[in-house]
């Protein structure tokens, strides 16, 4: 399959997508010369960028400009299963950031309808964020663009940059960290500090992100702890559909907000060294009550099923303890989650006896709960607090 698809961001990571979802074999990407010249201030440099994003995003895949239009495939013809592609990706730099504990809001909005986010939502929103207060002590960061260069992409897409509104507004009740760059619709100069924005997307206890731009997909295919305001759909309603924690009107996004934002997840579930899939009585009682359940397979699935069902190919040939470990790092990375439940076979669990007694703890302390000690499940199944999993398992590495 060749391809001379738009030249966004966000549609790179949505074909990525497609690729995972579908197994697509893209042979050639062509990126249109005449495209980037009529969108983009500085096309030489935001084709610098792109190249180094395919190599990133599709390292087996040739890339070249060509003078000819762009030929997209249709966003309809395939269905996105795989959303969060982190793990699909040749990132040079997976450094965790320096600092933890963070919110990140994304400057760039890009609306179907801009008149009505500007006449309706906008108020509402700016209203809110600067009553909003971000709980358990968590800094807010501001990512993105301060500015949009005057060029045909900010004009015929409608995006503007929400930076100083945003700015103004959670500075009143939180402690802000701007690392905001003047300008980024040619590309970031810098293609390390892009490297470095997927890590700070990945490790945020939330992302949050205004409109249908490329911010957006950025969110979404590099975390999976995200809240989304995209405005009403039209064109875009089959994209961003797919998206968890997306809300197409102002007030819904606000009511529920403050729980995405500022609630951590009591438990998680994490079933290590699967040869198969089960869902016993007990992981559909945990499922009943909103407990993620991770599977940890020792090999791949053929399809795609959701992003509860992991391999990771860096564990083959890992004895148990070191499988385990990597997964726990796997979900403290991905999972705002108080404490993990950690298990190995499929025998019986009293969930509910387990939500009873993390009730007896402080989820700050580093924390190990044996169930045969407790009583809680037969085998070796035990529970872990976040900050012990932080002191047991960051230097794992758990990427191929």
């Amino acid at each position: 399959m060749e391809l001379t698809p738009c030249l966004g961001i966000g549609d790179f990571l949505l074909l990525k997508m497609s690729q995972i979802s579908n197994h697509l074999d893209i042979r050639t990407i062509h990126l249109s010369r005449q495209l980037v010249y009529s969108y983009r201030l500085y096309p030489e440099q935001y084709i610098t960028f792109l190249h180094r994003l395919l190599e990133c995003l599709f390292p087996n895949v040739k890339s070249d400009i060509v003078d000819g239009p762009f030929n997209p495939i249709p966003t309809d013809q395939y269905f996105i299963k795989q959303r969060y592609i982190y793990d699909h990706i040749a990132l040079k730099n997976r450094n965790k950031p320096a600092f933890d504990n963070y919110i990140v809001f994304h400057t760039k909005v890009r609306m179907e309808n801009m008149i009505r986010f500007v006449t309706h939502d906008f108020n509402l929103l700016i209203k809110f964020f600067t009553s909003f207060k971000a709980a358990h002590n968590q800094t807010i960061i501001l990512t993105g663009e301060k500015i949009i260069e005057e060029c045909r992409e900010k004009h015929a897409l409608h995006i503007i940059s929400l930076y100083q509104e945003l700015l103004k507004a959670l500075s009143i009740n939180n402690k802000v960290l701007d690392l905001t760059k003047e300008n980024l619709c040619s590309g970031n100069p810098d293609y390390e500090d892009f490297e470095n924005d997927i890590n700070l997307i990945h490790h945020a206890n939330c992302n949050v992100s205004i409109g249908i731009g490329g911010n957006t997909h950025l969110c979404h295919a590099f975390s999976l702890k995200n809240i989304t305001f995209c405005g009403p759909l039209d064109a875009y309603r089959p994209i961003i559909g797919y998206y968890p924690n997306t809300y197409q009107t102002v007030e819904p996004f606000l009511k529920n907000f403050t729980t995405i934002v500022n609630t951590m997840d009591e438990l998680t579930v994490m079933i290590s060294n699967c040869d198969d899939i089960t869902i016993s009585p007990w992981i559909r009682c945990a499922q009943e009550r909103n407990i993620k359940v991770i599977y940890f397979l020792n090999k791949p699935l053929r399809i795609p099923l959701g992003n509860q069902y992991v391999y990771l190919k860096c564990m083959e040939g890992q004895d148990v303890s070191h499988k385990q470990n990597m997964g726990l790092q796997y979900i403290y990375e991905r999972y705002n989650s108080k404490y993990v439940f950690c298990y190995e076979s499929d025998t019986h669990v009293e969930i509910l006896k387990i939500l009873e007694l993390i009730k007896n703890y402080k989820s700050h302390d580093r924390i190990i709960l044996s169930g045969k000690s407790h009583q809680f499940c037969d085998g070796n199944g035990f529970i872990i607090s976040r900050p012990m999993i932080a002191a047991m398992c960051q230097n794992y590495h758990i990427y191929d």
